[in-house]
């Protein structure tokens, strides 16, 4: 997962440019552990998604965030997905 460098309570990653210039991104926080695993299912249900999409809680600020792993997401895996987001409308 990526770094989180916390700056008054907003984490964000850092992407690397052509041209070596630093720059950060905000992450997304979320409230719950569910909003942030509904949200990471949503990203695992995508045909263009390649690594598995995952929640957790950050220990630097104390939210939620999604963050890819290395492992290559499966059909078995989106096929969860697609239950957990179709119970999770209930």
């Amino acid at each position: 997962m990526n770094r989180c460098y916390n700056n008054e309570n907003s984490c964000s990653y850092i992407l690397y440019k052509e041209d070596g210039i630093e720059v950060r991104n905000p992450k997304r926080r979320f409230d719950t552990p569910f909003d942030a695993t509904r949200s990471a299912m949503y990203m695992n249900v995508k045909e263009s998604t390649v690594h598995k999409y995952v929640a957790y809680k950050c220990s630097k600020c104390g939210w939620y965030h999604i963050g890819r792993t290395k492992k290559v997401l499966s059909d078995k895996d989106r096929a969860k997905a697609i239950k957990f987001l179709r119970y999770a409308k209930k």
